[in-house]
């Protein structure tokens, strides 16, 4: 009887053991679920930034193809800039030998 009683109370041991193993499996898996669900929150943020910079390097496409653009436009507007006052410089040459006529 006392062998039994013996065995007995090692296999409460071993319960006891293995229950409080279990537990801190338990516990570390909780802590393990946190983490996973912190990260994918951050995935997901990092995933939402990922876009917005996506958003503004093409944005930032489009604004580098506008001045280009309004360079090109700058550089038409200056040679017609040029080209008037030439023809103003030209007119006024003409209004000189015409006084210089009369």
């Amino acid at each position: 009887m006392t062998a039994d009683r013996n065995r007995i109370d090692k296999e409460k041991d071993s319960l006891k053991d293995l229950n409080s193993k279990v537990e801190k499996l338990l516990s570390l898996s909780q802590g393990a679920e946190d983490k996973i669900a912190l990260i994918s929150g951050k995935v997901g943020e990092l995933e939402e930034m990922e876009q917005r910079l996506l958003g503004l390097n093409i944005m930032s496409e489009d604004v580098k193809v506008k001045i280009d653009n309004l360079r090109k436009e700058s550089d038409s507007i200056n040679q017609v800039g040029q080209q008037i006052a030439e023809l103003k410089f030209l007119l006024k040459e003409i209004d000189k030998r015409r006084e210089s006529m009369e």
